[in-house]
């Protein structure tokens, strides 16, 4: 693996833990994966009929090791998908300068850490591009595609390494970066997803 600063992960769990299972495991099969933080985010059960679920992914993402240090948050009220995302990456970003957002039902190649990583060095200063992401809208393949490709659509965010999502602008004031943005790097065959 090149000499990178990695981005950290940011997972988002709720109540599946099979696939939470099979999304970790393939993430610590990755090429640096010891060198990558993990902050995972485990939201409270929507109702009673879904916490026995959420307190079996939460005991599997406490019994998790093998990255470069892992942070858990148990939410104590059900956040929803979205506020749970915006909530997250938002904490996460203050902190670093970029993320790896991801949810409970991706499995990842192998190479996915070093591709995401890789690329957010890359185009650490394309102010045109938004995310990169392991998505590929073309899941069968399509062999005049090359390897990497851009789109000027938004592939969805449990998909993306963004990079400065939010991002200092003039005077020190946090703005949106997707308002600037319109371009996305795909890699083929990065994600397979569960």
């Amino acid at each position: 693996m090149q000499n990178h600063t990695f981005a950290p992960i940011v997972l988002f769990v709720y109540n599946r833990p099979e696939h939470t299972r099979k999304t970790v495991e393939a993430l610590l099969r990755n090429c640096g994966a010891e060198q990558t933080e993990i902050y995972i985010f485990c939201d409270a059960a929507k109702n009673d009929n879904a916490r026995e679920k959420v307190d079996a992914v939460r005991d599997y993402v406490r019994s998790i090791k093998g990255f470069k240090a892992i942070h858990i948050t148990e939410r104590e009220e059900n956040y929803g998908l979205a506020k749970s995302v915006i909530s997250g990456v938002t904490q996460v970003v203050n902190e670093k300068d970029r993320v790896i957002v991801m949810e409970d039902d991706l499995i990842t190649s192998p190479y996915f850490l070093e591709y995401m990583n890789t690329a957010l060095e890359k185009y650490e200063n394309q102010k045109n591009v938004f995310s990169i992401t392991g998505y590929s809208h073309f899941p069968n393949g399509n062999e005049k595609l090359p390897e990497s490709y851009f789109l000027k659509v938004f592939p969805g965010i449990g998909k993306t390494a963004g990079h400065y999502l939010m991002q200092m602008h003039q005077d020190g004031k946090k703005q949106n970066r997707m308002i600037k943005s319109d371009m996305h790097l795909i890699m083929k065959d990065a994600l397979i997803t569960a």
